[in-house]
């Protein structure tokens, strides 16, 4: 009959144990899972930052509208949503070298808010490469 009680009493200990517990194990899956998603879209906008440079840095004519359009084609693909991507296509030093910038405001989850003011993180990507038709 003692057993009984004990056993009776260690599993309310338990349910009590799991609730806590488990609450802090999903804030930190669910964070992990944002790390995740983030790190993917910033590798994912680096990458099309380099691609559009190189492009541009190859394209006869300055007009570099198709290729904006094109990045955010990319980018689309890749789960961004395309009325949020902004992107700026620079020559600089005498039209010498190209400057690509990438931005996008990344929404986070609630838990998120806790750490920062909004509900988003602004990702940012630039690269750069050198006109081809300029390089002596």
């Amino acid at each position: 009959m003692i057993l009984y009680r004990i056993r009776k009493q260690m599993s309310g200990q338990s349910a009590v144990e799991l609730a806590i517990g488990g609450g802090v194990f999903l804030v930190v899956l669910i964070a992990f899972l944002q790390f995740g998603v983030i790190f993917y879209k910033q590798a994912w906008m680096d990458h099309v930052a380099r691609e559009a440079a190189r492009e541009a840095a190859v394209m006869t004519s300055g007009n570099y509208n198709n290729l904006s359009d094109s990045v955010k084609d990319r980018l689309s693909g890749a789960g961004f949503d395309e009325s949020l991507v902004n992107v700026t296509i620079n020559s600089i030093d005498d039209n010498e070298k190209i400057q690509v910038n990438i931005t996008y405001p990344q929404p986070t989850i609630p838990i998120a808010t806790l750490f920062q003011d909004s509900n988003s993180i602004n990702l940012e990507a630039n690269a750069w490469a050198y006109n081809e038709s300029k390089v002596r």
